[in-house]
């Protein structure tokens, strides 16, 4: 049954993305409401920085990446997943040839440590977006941290696509 309402949640909230309106707990949020939400998130995110990571957290006792960026949007009434695997299917996909696209508020999904690999397994928040930066805040082995995407090696060699779940800026 459990199964069945978090199916229904994100069909809801796909549904919702494609007609212009973002679904939260209590209301339907319009586009031009989502960047004030966006921006709350990010702040309430940031508050975060430095707390450890923690496999499988959900709770600022220790955060994974998913659990994270969950819990962070959670306090703003928006429901999305604990699993960074769900991601490759939720909310709008954002055409990832061209990073110009990536906008404030999108997610990024990146392979695992296995690069032959198709399966998503980290997952971050794009907080700002200016010339030579793309900056996400994520929670990782290092715990809550803030980082430049096209400056990480790292995460670039494992970028896997971005996926829009709010209007951005």
């Amino acid at each position: 049954m459990k199964g069945f309402i978090v199916v229904g949640l994100l069909l809801i909230a796909n549904l919702a993305q494609s007609q212009n309106v973002v679904g939260t707990g209590d209301s339907i949020l319009m586009k031009e409401d989502q960047n004030q939400v966006i921006d709350s998130v990010i702040c309430y995110g940031k508050t975060f920085m430095g707390l450890r990571y923690k496999y499988g957290g959900t709770s600022p006792k220790g955060f994974d990446c998913s659990g994270f960026i969950q819990y962070i949007f959670n306090k703003y009434g928006l429901v999305l997943p604990h699993d960074s695997r769900a991601y490759a299917n939720f909310g709008e996909k954002i055409d990832s040839a061209d990073v110009q696209e990536i906008k404030k508020g999108d997610i990024l999904l990146f392979k695992g440590s296995n690069l032959k690999s198709k399966r998503i397994g980290h997952i971050s928040l794009v907080i700002e977006v200016k010339e030579n930066e793309i900056l996400m805040i994520h929670s990782c082995r290092r715990g809550v941290v803030i980082d430049n995407y096209l400056d990480s090696a790292y995460y670039l060699k494992r970028f896997a696509g971005v996926r829009r779940i709010s209007g951005g800026n």
